[in-house]
């Protein structure tokens, strides 16, 4: 959650002070880093929840009629949310990644006055994916505090 929003919320804004010739190779670079590790957070992440929707609870504070369903499901929505940062990201974010990808290769000069527009969209798009582990952290939270 905080590593994707700080993407969004500190490094984006960093890359649109620089100039597009700069920024666009940044952002590649911390793009790269991204797609490598915060998938496999993610599907870790998902992996515990899932493991927590298996194993038996306790509910102090639910009738027992409806206790043996409610953390298990909550647990599964956790994992649901957080994995779904990956369709997410080919769904809605893919066409801006794939022409920053081609203002990197190309490095004409008419793409380049874009790359800052670019990099603004997908700073905005990326904050998606920030509510979507954001909302699997709390939705995770409140099943353990049940």
């Amino acid at each position: 959650t905080g590593g994707i929003f700080s993407l969004s919320f500190f490094s984006t804004p960093a890359l649109l002070l620089a100039p597009s010739s700069t920024s666009q190779p940044q952002w590649s670079y911390i793009y790269t880093l991204g797609k490598r590790t915060m998938p496999v957070l993610a599907l870790a992440t998902s992996s515990l929840y899932i493991y927590l929707s298996r194993v038996p609870h306790t509910y102090a504070s639910l009738p027992p009629s409806i206790a043996w369903r409610t953390k298990p499901a909550l647990y599964l929505a956790s994992a649901a949310l957080t994995v779904s940062i990956v369709p997410y990201t080919i769904l809605f974010m893919r066409s801006n990644i794939t022409s920053l990808e081609r203002a990197g290769e190309d490095g004409k000069p008419g793409e380049r006055k874009s790359v800052k527009g670019l990099i603004d969209t997908w700073g905005t798009l990326n904050l998606g994916r920030a509510v979507l582990t954001g909302m699997g952290f709390g939705v995770g939270l409140w099943a353990t505090l049940l």
